[in-house]
């Protein structure tokens, strides 16, 4: 009996092991692609909805990324002014209108917490000495 035992293991093991990838990781694998794009959204008010992305006015965006920022604890975000096939000007705008209107509403959050993320630069001490260019053509 222990060996029939033994061989029922190595069977459930082996149908584990036949399993996708899904049945382990609750269906969010790729083997499922075709599944889940069926569930994404699709147009913009509904990309907007479910909070892939966050637009609007300064005000709007601020109150937004607030929202998010201390739902979720975050101290830094990522930002992705420009995007599809917005032109230069609007992109330079849409930068500006961040930088001027939407960032100094964020900036007060979590000031009481020491930034221990954001890069510093290096001492002088530090630093490697690069020596001056020199082009080839110029020797």
């Amino acid at each position: 009996m222990a060996w029939k035992a033994k061989s029922s293991e190595a069977e459930q093991a082996q149908a584990g092991h036949n399993k996708s990838k899904d049945a382990f990781a609750g269906g969010t694998t790729g083997t499922t692609a075709g599944a889940r794009f069926n569930q994404v959204a699709r147009d913009m008010e509904e990309i907007v909805d479910r909070g892939y992305v966050v637009v609007g006015s300064p005000k709007d965006v601020a109150e937004q990324l607030e929202h998010v920022a201390k739902t979720l604890n975050v101290g830094h975000f990522m930002m992705l002014l420009q995007y599809g096939n917005m032109s230069k000007e609007l992109t330079k705008y849409n930068t500006k209108l961040f930088a001027e209107q939407v960032m100094p509403k964020l900036k007060p959050l979590f000031s009481e917490w020491e930034d221990r993320w954001w890069p510093k630069p290096m001492d002088k001490s530090a630093r490697a000495v690069v020596p001056a260019f020199r082009p080839a053509a110029a020797e």
